[in-house]
């Protein structure tokens, strides 16, 4: 299995049979304390870190694994930056829904929240 992390190619020497027994071994033994499995791929798919499935999968049955550890504070950082920009696109739509409904035209300015 081909393991990177963070981009790297790592090699991790872990006793367990499952991908819920290598991130284990990886939170508490290869990670630095206050950081996170923040994503994982198997063989290019996305998964949860924390997916009961993917963590019962065989290591032997994984050809690529890659993992992305950040820090609490990036992760907030990410998550904040993402709801910034969604909230800037959001503010079109609110100002005509809000000139629909001033123009008496209710029907149409709902469609605004509908979807």
């Amino acid at each position: 299995m081909k393991l990177l992390i963070n981009g790297k190619e790592e090699t991790v020497s872990c006793m367990g049979e499952t991908l819920g027994d290598l991130v284990l071994h990886i939170e508490k033994e290869g990670v630095v304390q206050g950081n996170v499995v923040r994503s994982i791929q198997i063989d290019g798919k996305e998964s949860s870190p924390d997916s009961s499935v993917a963590r019962k999968t065989p290591l032997s049955e994984i050809e690529t694994l890659e993992i992305e550890i950040s820090t609490l504070s990036d992760i907030v950082n990410k998550n904040i930056e993402n709801a910034d920009a969604y909230l800037i696109r959001l503010i079109p739509g609110i100002e005509k829904s809000v000139e629909l409904f001033r123009m008496g035209n209710e029907q149409e300015a709902n469609k605004f929240f509908i979807n």
